[in-house]
């Protein structure tokens, strides 16, 4: 985070819970579904005659018959009966055809289907002699599988907003034991780590162990102030944009303000950024101010003219391994100690210009009459 998002975030502790923001999307969505299902439903027009239910097609079938036999319009007739595939056309001209109640009807559905190349009637032996007239009962209609629309939907719905919370939940849980832990981001991430009181000494890693603490060159603390945690910053060159924060706060989370480093200027930005300088910075939240130092390259430090540049943005600090410096506001002072740095060698810029890594570390301090802090 960078200063000036920093101040901004002061405005932000009172913003609504996380909670209620999910409450009010669930209500809202369910209310959004009952107005739309319920109360004003969507009314479908002009469908195909293949769209329709079994037995709206079956009278629609019978209708046309009825019309070509009357107007004797093939193109008609074709249009009427274009959305059904000639299968479907034979299965209904059929069933219709063994529903008929007249011989009139099944005269009218036979000349329909010659239309088509469709013998009616050749699969359907009717009954002769007695019980001729008698009509075979429709079959009994059967309940809609699922039941209603709006049944299913609410269903999904709960299932949805079950699986939201448990999602919610587990990222609150995941974001949390990073916190705790300690955790970096990847290069050139933002952060907002929970402070660690008791620091312990880091392992070997990609840029090696410390046999023996590096020598304190800077100022000790002063009588009454108390160091707050320390942080550890690592960059390596590839790290475009690198940015780093840190969230200064007390035990009982009473939040003070917050330091970081980031690129603060680039030399040459192909294929990665070579950065020369970076800016390592104090935000209290007591003070009107952000304090600003540059930690730049040996090679950087001996040009004149970037170094007026930078010093318009703060003080001008020579990076060296086991430099301490400090920053220092109202009520916070802020110790960076460079821990271990490496130039990098690009044959287009001169030797020791650009870091290939830089390790930096920082140490806030409350100072003995320093404000009290926001509680949240």
């Amino acid at each position: 985070m960078r200063p000036e998002a920093a101040r901004a975030r002061l405005g932000s502790r009172n913003l609504v819970p996380q909670w209620l923001v999910l409450v009010g999307f669930v209500l809202g969505l369910i209310v959004g579904l009952v107005y739309a299902y319920q109360i004003n439903p969507v009314e479908w027009k002009d469908a195909l005659p293949i769209d329709l239910r079994q037995d709206y097609k079956e009278q629609w079938v019978l209708m046309a018959a009825r019309a070509y036999a009357i107007e004797q319009n093939s193109e008609l007739a074709l249009e009427r009966m274009r959305s059904f595939s000639k299968e479907e056309a034979t299965d209904l001209l059929n069933r219709v055809y063994q529903d008929a109640a007249t011989e009139s009807d099944r005269e009218q559905l036979r000349q329909f289907g010659a239309l088509f190349g469709i013998d009616v009637g050749a699969a359907t032996q009717l009954p002769t002699g007695e019980g001729a007239g008698e009509q075979t009962p429709p079959p009994a209609e059967q309940p809609e599988e699922g039941g209603s629309l709006f049944g299913t939907l609410i269903r999904l719905c709960l299932v949805g907003v079950v699986a939201l919370l448990v999602a919610v939940g587990a990222l609150q849980f995941w974001t949390n034991r990073r916190r705790k832990a300690g955790e970096l981001f990847e290069p050139g991430a933002r952060r907002e780590p929970t402070l660690d009181l008791s620091v312990e000494p880091e392992a070997e890693g990609a840029f090696g162990g410390y046999e023996e603490p590096l020598p304190e060159t800077g100022p000790m603390p002063a009588v009454g102030e108390k160091s707050i945690g320390r942080f550890t910053t690592r960059y390596e060159y590839g790290s475009d944009n690198f940015d780093m924060s840190f969230s200064i706060q007390l035990p009982d989370n009473t939040y003070l303000g917050e330091c970081g480093v980031g690129v603060g200027d680039i030399l040459l930005d192909q294929p990665h950024q070579h950065v020369g300088a970076f800016e390592v910075w104090l935000f209290d939240k007591d003070d009107i101010q952000t304090v600003t130092k540059l930690l730049v390259s040996e090679a950087l430090a001996d040009n004149p003219d970037a170094i007026a540049a930078l010093s318009e943005r703060g003080e001008v600090i020579v990076a060296r391994e086991g430099e301490t410096f400090e920053l220092e506001t109202a009520s916070l002072r802020v110790r960076a100690r460079v821990r271990s740095l490496k130039y990098g060698d690009n044959p287009a810029l001169e030797p020791n210009s650009y870091f290939e890594r830089l390790e930096l570390e920082l140490e806030p301090f409350q100072k003995a009459d320093g404000g009290g802090g926001i509680e949240y």
